[in-house]
């Protein structure tokens, strides 16, 4: 899958298409290794979407939010992937767009998205905000603050639509090149995929984008002070037990 190593080898972390993912928000490694978003109750008892502005009280310097900036995706992601169809992201992919029973007998299939940008907030900014924030020790996640069991999301690519096509007639020995795809992807008769009920879209149903990779940074508690740390972490395993040691996506948000 050369979309996945790309994305790794950027620092991204691919996951299962969802909207409501944005840059701040707050992502908790509980007491059984496993990760989840940190959302809150309002007094009314409704889920609230959280993020740092939730956590860290401001006063003064760093008082406002960073900015979340929109970007076009990197060009060293090319828009589309040939992945094997019994790989743990297609199979849960297929359940989304309920291709389960038409993709079954297919060995590779064409991971598509379109209109794809990055949403990111600066890694320094959120740096300060935290820094010169105050956390009040009531919060349901103070512990794992202190504990350095927070991560924070610094950046999504996000997308208006995802599809996923039957691509047993992509014939290419040996390592696929980036080339090979495109090429492909020229010559391929969408229409006739479609007819043949070969070809599937992923699409939210409003106007808001699906996010399917992300960049996390985790917050250290360090001489009194949370802060950022510098290098971006790739978070992996919904069972997870170490982040250099899990070969496993991180798809549970």
């Amino acid at each position: 899958m050369k979309f996945e190593n790309l994305l790794r080898q950027a620092k991204y972390t691919l996951i299962l298409p969802r909207t409501g993912v944005k840059p701040m928000d707050l992502i908790v490694q509980d007491k059984q290794n496993v990760f989840h978003r940190w959302i809150r109750k309002n007094p009314e008892g409704e889920l609230m979407h959280s993020n740092i502005g939730d956590a860290f009280k401001m006063k003064g310097r760093g008082s406002s939010l960073p900015k979340i900036k929109t970007n076009q995706m990197p060009k060293s992601l090319v828009g589309s992937d040939i992945l094997d169809a019994e790989a743990k992201f297609v199979i849960d992919l297929k359940k989304i767009a309920n291709a389960e029973a038409k993709l079954t007998v297919v060995e590779k299939v064409l991971f598509s998205f379109k209109n794809t940008e990055s949403l990111t907030a600066n890694q320094v900014n959120i740096d300060e905000y935290i820094n010169y924030g105050d956390v009040d020790q009531r919060l349901d996640i103070y512990d794992q603050l202190k504990a350095g069991n927070i991560y924070v999301v610094t950046e999504v690519l996000q997308s208006s639509k995802l599809s996923l096509t039957n691509a047993n007639d992509f014939q290419v020995k040996g390592k696929i090149e980036t080339t090979d795809i495109i090429d492909y992807v020229s010559q391929l008769d969408i229409a006739a995929k479609i007819k043949s009920n070969s070809h599937y879209e992923i699409k939210n149903n409003s106007t808001e984008p699906l996010v399917f990779a992300l960049k996390v940074s985790k917050i250290l508690f360090v001489d009194n002070k949370y802060r950022l740390t510098k290098s971006k972490i790739v978070v992996r395993g919904d069972e997870f037990k170490g982040i250099e040691q899990l070969d496993e996506d991180f798809i549970e948000l």
